[in-house]
């Protein structure tokens, strides 16, 4: 095997590394999402990248409607929507 197939073997197993603790990291994740439809608990249920989570809100949506929605801790139990 020579150096080169190594040395890209390493980078790609150590991107793949990088990128699951990145993914599990505890930090506010921040991104776009769409209003499905309002639950009974109060909450809104939105859409983003074909997954549907219970997000909660303050203000009036309607259904339809692109908010910003934060996972704050990357904890996705507890996700809100923005204002503004």
């Amino acid at each position: 095997m020579d150096y080169t197939t190594l040395w890209n073997e390493f980078a790609r197993a150590l991107f793949v590394q990088v990128k699951r603790q990145i993914e599990r990291a505890g930090y506010d994740r921040t991104f776009k999402a769409q209003v499905k439809s309002r639950l009974p608990d109060g909450r809104y249920e939105v859409l983003y990248r074909g997954n549907y989570y219970a997000a909660s809100s303050s203000f009036q949506l309607t259904e339809g409607q692109i908010v910003r929605v934060c996972a704050p801790q990357n904890n996705w139990n507890d996700l809100f929507i923005l204002t503004g």
